[in-house]
C-alpha cells in the first residue's frame, strides 16, 4: 500500500488568488473561488485511484479559516475523506510531516510507501532526498495514457472477480 500526497494549489487547484493577489490576510473567497485543475485531477485519479494506493490531500494553510474552505473546495473538486486530508500551517515543514505520518503514525519506510505530487521545487527536492518518489503536476500530465489504460482494466478485473 502506498500514500499518494496531493499538493493543492498549483497542483488540483489553480495557483493564486481570485482577487489577484494575496496580502497576508485571509479573504473569504480565496479557496472557495479557485478552479480546479481537471486534467491533473483526472491523471491522479486514474493513476492513483485503486486499492494499492490511498490518496491523501497535504496541503499548507495559513489559518484555520482557509482550512475551512480549503474543505469546501475538496468535498466539491477532488472529494477524498477527511481522514486523508492533511493541512499544514504556518513553520511546519510539508516533508517533516508526511514522514512523521509515515514512519511513525503508520510504521513504514519513505521509500517504501510514500509518493508526493506538488509543484514547489523545494519541497520535492527535499522529499527526493528521503527517498520518496516525486512528481510535478507536469509529471503527471505527461504519463503515458496507455499506462493508465492497464491501470483502469486491473482494477476493473479486480471489481469483477
Amino acid at each position: 500500500m502506498k500514500y499518494v500526497f496531493v499538493d493543492m494549489d498549483g497542483v488540483i487547484a489553480e495557483y493564486g488568488y481570485p482577487s489577484g493577489t494575496y496580502d497576508g490576510e485571509f479573504q473569504k473567497g480565496n479557496y472557495l473561488g479557485k478552479k480546479p485543475v481537471n486534467t491533473v485531477i483526472d491523471k491522479i485519479l486514474k493513476r492513483y485511484g485503486n486499492t494499492e494506493y490511498i490518496i491523501m490531500i497535504c496541503s499548507a494553510c495559513p489559518n484555520s479559516k482557509a482550512i475551512f474552505e480549503k474543505n469546501e473546495w475538496l468535498n466539491v473538486n477532488f472529494n477524498v475523506p477527511y481522514e486523508n486530508r492533511i493541512f499544514i500551517t504556518q513553520g511546519e515543514g510539508k516533508v517533516d510531516v508526511i514522514q512523521y505520518f509515515i514512519e511513525d503514525m503508520m510504521h513504514g519506510s519513505l521509500q517504501q510507501h510514500a509518493i508526493i505530487i506538488d509543484d514547489k521545487g523545494s519541497v520535492l527536492s527535499r522529499a527526493h532526498s528521503l527517498g520518496m518518489e516525486c512528481y510535478h503536476p507536469t509529471q503527471i500530465l505527461a504519463i503515458e495514457d496507455s499506462v493508465e489504460q492497464v491501470t483502469d482494466n486491473s482494477v476493473e478485473n479486480v471489481a469483477d472477480t
